[in-house]
């Protein structure tokens, strides 16, 4: 396992993008849980407007299964962001890392959304630093798996 300051540089252009990438980008539809027909109907939207890239929020392993196959037929490279609030504890990223390799999509995972923005913080109690010990397990997870 890796510590996060022994994480070796990577140029943007070692990254994986989108063939024909031409940088459009949208936010998926802000729920985190989508029906089949659906996200069809969502991602041809998307297509015909020549989107390559995509924020999609989603709740759990059975969305991602279902999603992902469908994003990455269509050439649309995601962003996914895990539906969590900044005091909510995940221990599963490197399961859904594991689950985006499996099914051919690179594994780019949003840790936490927006945490310095205050009205997001479910349990206000949560001190900012179980948060920002929770972010650098998270990080560590996801980079290790």
């Amino acid at each position: 396992m890796m510590d996060l300051e022994d994480l070796p540089p990577m140029a943007l252009r070692d990254w994986p993008r989108p063939a024909g990438d031409n940088g459009f980008c949208i936010h998926f539809i802000p729920e985190q849980y989508h029906t089949p027909e659906h996200l069809d109907h969502q991602i041809g939207r998307m297509v015909s407007m020549r989107m390559k890239w995509a924020l999609v929020v989603y709740a759990d392993e059975i969305q991602l299964e279902m999603a992902a196959p469908k994003f990455k037929e269509a050439g649309i490279t995601v962003v996914w962001r895990k539906m969590l609030y900044p005091g909510d504890r995940y221990f599963d990223w490197g399961r859904d890392v594991q689950l985006l390799e499996s099914l051919g999509m690179p594994p780019y995972i949003q840790i936490y959304n927006e945490p310095s923005i205050e009205v997001l913080w479910e349990d206000p109690h949560v001190s900012k630093l179980r948060f920002t010990e929770d972010l650098l397990r998270a990080a560590r997870d996801v980079y290790n798996a």
